[in-house]
C-alpha cells in the first residue's frame, strides 16, 4: 500500500503533467495538392492562416526548396515569403523546418504576437537545400508571422523570389508564464503547503 507521502507525490506529478496537456506537429501530410499545388484547408490544425498559403507535392519541382525542404510528401508554401498562423487562445511555438524555395542565405524574420503586441523576434537564414530546423521557444502567443527577404538567387529556371517552404511546425499549450505576466509563487507555495498538510493529516490518522 502506498504511503500518504507517495500518494501526495503522485498527485503533484499529475498536476504538473496537466500543465502540458496539449501539443501537436503540423505535417500537412493529410492535405491533397491535386496535380501540383492547392490552397491549404481553412482552419487547418485549429489555426487561421494568413496570406493564403498553399500545399505542394514534394517532387513537383526537383532539386529546389519545394522538394528538399519538405520532410514528408507535402510541404506548405508561403507566397512572397509571407505567412502567418494564429488562434484565439494562447499557444507556444516551439520548432519548425523553414526552407527557401529558390534562394541561398535568405533572411527570415519570425515574430510572435499576443493581442497585437510583439513579444518575440528572431531573424534567421535559410537556403533552398534544406530542410533547416529552427527552435523558437515563443511562449504564450496567439499569432506567429514569417517574412522572407533577400538571399542569393540559386539560378533555377523554374522560379525565383522569397517564397518559403514550411514543414513540421511544432506547437504546444501549457501554463508557462509568458513575458509581461507576473508569476505567482504564492500560489505554488499554497499548493505545496496543502499537499504537505494533507500528507501529515493522513499520517497522524494511520
Amino acid at each position: 500500500m502506498f504511503s500518504s507521502w507517495k500518494r501526495c507525490g503522485l498527485l503533484a506529478v499529475a498536476l504538473l503533467m496537466s500543465a502540458s496537456a496539449q501539443a501537436g506537429v503540423l505535417t500537412f501530410e493529410d492535405q491533397d495538392p491535386g496535380d501540383w499545388v492547392a490552397p491549404l484547408e481553412a482552419g487547418y490544425g485549429g489555426f487561421e492562416w494568413g496570406n493564403d498559403p498553399a500545399v505542394v507535392f514534394k517532387d513537383y519541382i526537383q532539386s529546389r526548396g519545394y522538394q528538399l525542404g519538405t520532410v514528408g510528401n507535402v510541404g506548405l508554401i508561403g507566397w512572397d515569403g509571407i505567412i502567418s498562423f494564429s488562434r484565439a487562445t494562447k499557444f507556444n511555438f516551439d520548432r519548425a523546418a523553414i526552407t527557401a524555395a529558390w534562394s541561398m542565405d535568405e533572411d527570415v524574420l519570425v515574430q510572435g504576437w499576443r493581442n497585437g503586441q510583439l513579444l518575440y523576434t528572431k531573424t534567421l537564414q535559410t537556403s533552398y537545400n534544406g530542410p533547416y530546423y529552427f527552435d523558437f521557444g515563443f511562449k504564450g502567443v496567439d499569432t506567429v508571422s514569417f517574412l522572407g527577404t533577400g538571399g542569393i538567387d540559386a539560378g533555377s529556371q523554374d522560379g525565383a523570389g522569397p517564397q518559403l517552404v514550411l514543414d513540421q511546425i511544432q506547437w504546444s499549450v501549457d501554463q508557462v508564464v509568458p513575458p509581461g505576466d507576473v508569476p505567482e509563487p504564492a500560489s505554488l507555495a499554497l499548493m505545496a503547503g496543502g499537499l504537505g498538510l494533507l500528507a501529515l493529516t493522513r499520517r497522524r490518522r494511520s
